[in-house]
């Protein structure tokens, strides 16, 4: 108790004694110096690990149907990533049901575009049965026309030749006016006897 209360020389020095790293005995010196030959001439379990995989990589690689080894390697690698084409598969089921919901929508637009179409297919029957009957009517319409041109120029002829008969018959009678009026101014008025 004197020394840890004395706060003396004696207590400063054994807490640094026990600080300090202390050196190593003979014996354990000789121990370690022993035990690294020891583990140079016997190959560490790594060293045998790495040598099976070597072993049974190259046995795979040597078992694969390729007629070279690059083409070996190269089938090597492309089964390295068949894990990832087993996981396409419910990527492209997931894109194939996408797809195929597409194809509806689009074949239920087709149908309503097909309707539609239809619908407007009838309505331009409608109209063309509609013109073809104008047609019709235009045509019989010319004809009428036609024949009325064609009776037209006739009593236009037969109006001509009425007119000129009626003037022939007025210069007639304007001829039988004249001749007779000199007659009749001869004939004594039956009043004045």
């Amino acid at each position: 108790m004197s020394r840890s209360m004395g706060g003396g020389e004696g207590g400063e020095t054994d807490e640094e004694e026990s600080l300090l790293p202390q050196k190593a005995s003979a014996a354990q010196v000789g121990s370690f110096s022993s035990s690294e030959p020891q583990a140079s001439s016997r190959p560490s379990w790594s060293a045998i690990a790495l040598g099976i995989l070597t072993l049974t990589l190259s046995a795979t690689i040597w078992s694969l149907p390729a007629p070279t080894f690059m083409s070996k390697v190269n089938l090597a690698r492309q089964s390295w990533h068949l894990s990832e084409v087993l996981q396409e598969a419910p990527t492209l089921r997931k894109e194939l049901v996408a797809k195929q919901n597409e194809i509806e929508d689009i074949a239920a637009r087709a149908a309503q575009a097909r309707a539609k179409s239809e619908e407007l297919q009838k309505q331009v029957d409608v109209s063309e049965a509609k013109a073809a009957q104008i047609r019709r009517q235009l045509d019989d319409v010319r004809m009428e026309t036609g024949k009325l041109r064609g009776e037209d120029t006739g009593l236009r002829k037969r109006m001509e030749s009425e007119i000129s008969e009626q003037k022939q018959l007025e210069d007639k009678l304007k001829k039988l006016k004249e001749l007779e009026l000199p007659l009749l101014n001869e004939i004594p008025d039956g009043d004045a006897l």
